[in-house]
């Protein structure tokens, strides 16, 4: 409970922030870019894993081939959980 009762409260904060800060859209992306989430995020992780290990792993993204419907996401909690 309080932990869904926390994200709740940081979703509907973030989602104001954004809109005061003149985004087009809130916390809630409908048409977000994985590829470029995922992207964005990895280059963080890599950077994280060089700066306190001394070396980053490369990594590759790939894409699958066909008709792709981007779900509705909420683009910071994407790339925390990927960092």
């Amino acid at each position: 409970p309080f932990l869904h009762s926390r994200l709740l409260i940081q979703l509907i904060c973030e989602h104001y922030v954004s809109l005061n800060k003149g985004k087009p859209t809130g916390a809630l992306s409908i048409d977000a870019d994985i590829l470029d989430i995922v992207d964005d995020a990895t280059t963080e992780a890599k950077h994280v894993a060089d700066a306190n290990l001394g070396i980053a792993p490369e990594v590759e993204i790939r894409s699958v081939d066909g008709p792709f419907v981007p779900p509705p996401i909420i683009r910071s909690w994407i790339h925390h959980a990927i960092v």
